[in-house]
């Protein structure tokens, strides 16, 4: 199919356009017309990139020489090319946007609309017996600091893929710093951590987890695969499943503190 664009750039083979919104919209971004090449850090994509922003909204054309396989992976290419320029506009004006692409055109003119959901977690806990649990039972109907910090880094962590190891380690760190009473040393408390929730570091890929964020967290990127991502987001997901039913559990007619608050 051929696509016609009000733009020089030169569209052969394959063209993929994608849109999408600069959070919030009230913030009336405009970014000129963007050209530049583009590779995927952990995945064989490449092509040309051309986009633009005007009153928040983002219209991006992709042009490779190859099929996409994985469309998650080339919006997440995407908006991370789009998000560079969006944040240092933000670092230059002292404010905070949010990039989403929202939808793809295919080279044949079929349209997806991305959903907001991780697909491999989502089968991981379509069995969930959290859907029983209230918040109320997990905080115990008090203000929570630790699942308030949990539940926001597990979201962030679900939304920038390439920092999803930082943020799921995070996420278990937290939880032990729950039960980490103070002047108790670091492993003590992830002792007691264990011996609460029935966790290993090992068994429960905790370690497996800490190894990728390590290097996140020094500032070193690495290359990781997507099935490595995957098991990284369900097993900290099931870490955490342990931990919001131990909470329910024991604020079930006693309120557990919270330590940080």
């Amino acid at each position: 199919m051929n696509i016609e664009e009000p733009n020089d750039l030169v569209l052969q083979k394959e063209a993929y356009i994608l849109t999408g919104i600069v959070h919030p919209a009230r913030a009336d971004v405009n970014i000129p017309k963007v050209k530049c090449a583009l590779a995927g850090m952990f995945i064989n994509i490449s092509g040309k990139l051309e986009f633009s922003c005007t009153k928040s909204l983002i219209t991006a054309t992709f042009v490779t020489d190859s099929k996409i396989e994985n469309i998650n992976e080339l919006r997440n290419i995407i908006r991370n090319a789009v998000s560079i320029r969006v944040h240092y506009l933000g670092f230059i004006l002292g404010c905070g946007y949010d990039v989403e692409i929202d939808r793809m055109i295919f080279p044949n003119g079929d349209v997806t609309v991305f959903g907001v959901d991780f697909p491999a977690l989502r089968d991981h806990v379509q069995h969930s017996p959290l859907n029983l649990l209230k918040i109320e039972n997990i905080t115990g109907g008090i203000s929570s600091p630790t699942v308030s910090l949990i539940l926001s880094d597990f979201n962030i962590a679900l939304r920038d893929p390439d920092n999803l190891p930082f943020y799921c380690y995070r996420c278990i760190e937290a939880a032990m710093q729950f039960f980490k009473k103070d002047g108790m040393s670091e492993k003590a408390g992830w002792e007691l951590m264990h011996s609460q929730l029935n966790t290993e570091r090992k068994r429960d890929g905790i370690d497996y987890i800490k190894n990728f964020s390590d290097s996140l967290r020094h500032g070193r990127l690495t290359n990781r695969t997507d099935q490595e991502g995957v098991e990284i987001v369900n097993k900290t997901w099931d870490i955490l499943l342990k931990f919001f039913q131990f909470l329910s559990v024991n604020n079930n007619g006693k309120i557990l503190q919270d330590p940080s608050s």
